[in-house]
């Protein structure tokens, strides 16, 4: 199985960074693949004031870390800069900047195998520390520090069932603003954890008492992960911009030093 970075590197037509020659075997402090003895080896010391991922590395004999050939490219600012939020095969990257592009890919993904991050922070290292998807039906997105998996049949099945239990909501009275029936879905890292997320409206569990087709939708719209409602939040806003694919031109990276 190729490492995230060994995909994104080659879709974006990165060359590999260059560095001497591991006289052994080594594993990448970044990617965490074994490298076998001959292919570059950069030693690394990161800056403690600037760089923040620590736990996210791997640590090397006697602390010492190493990066491979297809990691170094990412530790460069410029580059580090271009890949904060998109998707990337072996044939391109899509922008993920917004919620049209996200809405894109969750309903019609690129070829597989890709790899797909959003940054949510000024800038963060999210390639190497991504995951990569293998099909179109589970998915893996890298938002900021945390890695969502997406079981997207499941998820576009639960985008009808809150739409519906949105539109029983509305002819029972209620009032309804959104196409869910949840207390609100985020589509924030930093706010999936908040209580509300992912919680069903008071108002609505009332009504599904006396009404059956309700109370099964809610009950099946309960048993969504993490992910699918991260995904329910893009796909069931109150304004939903039709889905939008934004392929991501080359020129930016011409100048990068890597």
């Amino acid at each position: 199985m190729e490492s995230a970075s060994h995909l994104a590197r080659l879709g974006l037509k990165l060359p590999p960074g260059e560095a001497p020659s591991a006289a052994e075997a080594y594993v990448c402090s970044a990617c965490q693949t074994t490298q076998a003895a001959g292919r570059p080896r950069k030693d690394w010391k990161p800056k403690p004031y600037s760089f923040t991922d620590w736990l996210a590395l791997r640590p090397g004999v006697q602390g010492r870390l190493s990066l491979c050939a297809d990691c170094l490219p990412f530790f460069s600012m410029p580059v580090l800069l271009a890949t904060q939020s998109l998707v990337v095969n072996r044939e391109g990257a899509w922008s993920l900047s917004k919620d049209a592009h996200r809405a894109w890919f969750l309903t019609t993904p690129p070829a597989p195998p890709f790899v797909a991050m959003i940054g949510d922070a000024t800038m963060q290292h999210l390639v190497w520390r991504a995951r990569v998807s293998y099909s179109r039906e589970l998915i893996a997105v890298q938002i900021g520090r945390s890695s969502l998996l997406i079981d997207r049949p499941w998820m576009l099945e639960a985008v009808q069932w809150a739409r519906r239990a949105a539109e029983i909501g509305r002819a029972l009275g209620l009032r309804v603003v959104s196409q869910h029936p949840f207390q609100r879905l985020s589509r924030h890292r930093n706010d999936l954890s908040d209580v509300a997320h992912g919680s069903m409206r008071a108002d609505y569990l009332a009504c599904a008492s006396d009404h059956p087709e309700l109370r099964d939708l809610l009950a099946r719209l309960q048993q969504l992960g993490t992910g699918e409602l991260w995904a329910l939040a893009h796909l069931t806003k109150r304004k939903q911009e039709a889905p939008s694919a934004l392929p991501i031109a080359r020129p930016w990276l011409e100048s990068c030093d890597v």
